[in-house]
């Protein structure tokens, strides 16, 4: 029952970003839409991230730290190119993209991390995880660094196979979801949809402000505004939940009886919703101060977003991000994905990395492994 209130939460979530029901709002979705469906194009992204982070003290055997925490700063570049191709009917989507992180931290300066997905597998370039893994501070062992593959391959299908039965049926109630929320982008059920998403906000009252001036669009939002906002709309779901299911109107594997909706109530009324306020009160002052704000500008033929970023972490994290993203429409041109003989999957991937712990293997280059 927890699941399924879960999924239902998380469509509720995604509905109000993706559809939204305020005149901007619509606008901004149609923006994005029109986009989409661009047969191909190239993307630039460079970014500027600044972490404050606390350093570890070296502390003796028997010593306590005692002394104020102390913060060491890491900057990060992000320069990023793309390319994306989509077949005419949407049918299937391809995308490369290739990218450079410039650190004065060894760990974070990786170049040439090279991506590629399509409808069914992701390509990740071996440098990358081998950068990752060996932030971690164990050596890379020789099965790694002796690996001929370039890339790690990671299959977006899921194999109910090896899934017990509790895990089939999350998977199935996961699978649902996507295709719900895939529904909502088809031309033909737009308007039932934005009339489904304008009812249901208005409900929850989650609605994120968008201001419009021609065809630019910016959003600004705090910690407060953000913690907020989820605080009234979990209350409101559970206290008109049986309103909003039926305006939903969901797949059968969604379905929820009286009984279970006077259960998760009653849950709720006693202990839920006083551990969750309690929590939002700890999350708002851990975290306050944070912030985001987007713009993105579109034309009929090219797009520009700057979004900027404040996540404050109290004694944990400090984390300030700048990034430009530019796409445009191009003639479209073929984008073959990695020969398979050239990748392996994560699971072999992380057998040669932990050999002490699980018998290694040798690669083998096929999607039947990664999956």
């Amino acid at each position: 029952m927890k699941r399924k209130f879960a999924v239902l939460m998380s469509i509720l979530l995604m509905s109000s970003s993706i559809t939204g029901c305020t005149t901007q709002q619509k606008a901004y979705f149609d923006e994005t839409e029109k986009m989409a469906r661009w047969e191909s194009s190239e993307t630039e992204i460079a970014g500027k991230m600044v972490m404050k982070v606390p350093v570890t003290p070296e502390l003796k055997e028997g010593e306590y730290q005692t002394q104020e925490l102390k913060f060491e700063t890491v900057n990060v570049d992000i320069n990023a190119e793309g390319y994306t191709l989509n077949e005419s009917d949407g049918s299937a989507t391809k995308a490369y993209v290739k990218m450079d992180l410039i650190s004065d931290k060894k760990e974070l300066n990786i170049k040439d991390i090279k991506i590629y997905v399509d409808n069914e597998n992701v390509y990740i370039s071996k440098n990358y995880l081998d950068a990752v893994m060996g932030a971690s501070g164990q050596p890379l062992p020789d099965s790694i660094k002796n690996m001929p593959q370039e890339y790690i391959i990671m299959s977006t299908a899921l194999d109910t196979s090896v899934m017990t039965e509790e895990e089939a049926s999350a998977s199935e109630q996961y699978q649902a979801m996507s295709e719900y929320i895939e529904s909502m982008t088809l031309p033909e059920k737009r308007g039932e949809i934005l009339g489904k998403a304008s009812k249901i906000m208005d409900i929850v009252g989650f609605s994120v402000p968008v201001n419009k001036a021609g065809r630019t669009y910016t959003i600004s939002l705090n910690s407060d505004q953000i913690i907020d906002m989820s605080v009234k709309s979990i209350d409101k779901t559970v206290l008109n939940i049986e309103e909003i299911l039926k305006i939903m109107d969901l797949s059968p594997e969604f379905k929820v009886s009286k009984e279970e909706i006077a259960e998760l109530r009653k849950q709720y009324n006693e202990t839920g919703k006083d551990q969750i306020f309690q929590a939002m009160a700890v999350a708002k002052e851990t975290i306050k101060g944070s912030e985001m704000t987007t713009k993105e500008s579109f034309t009929d033929s090219t797009y520009k977003s700057d979004i900027g970023m404040k996540l404050i972490m109290r004694d944990m994290m400090d984390l300030n991000l700048s990034m430009t993203q530019t796409a445009k429409k191009v003639e479209k041109r073929e984008l073959a994905m990695p020969d398979l003989k050239n990748a392996v999957s994560m699971d072999k991937y992380m057998d040669a990395f932990m050999p002490a712990e699980m018998p290694q293997t040798q690669p083998v280059a096929a999607v039947s492994s990664a999956k």
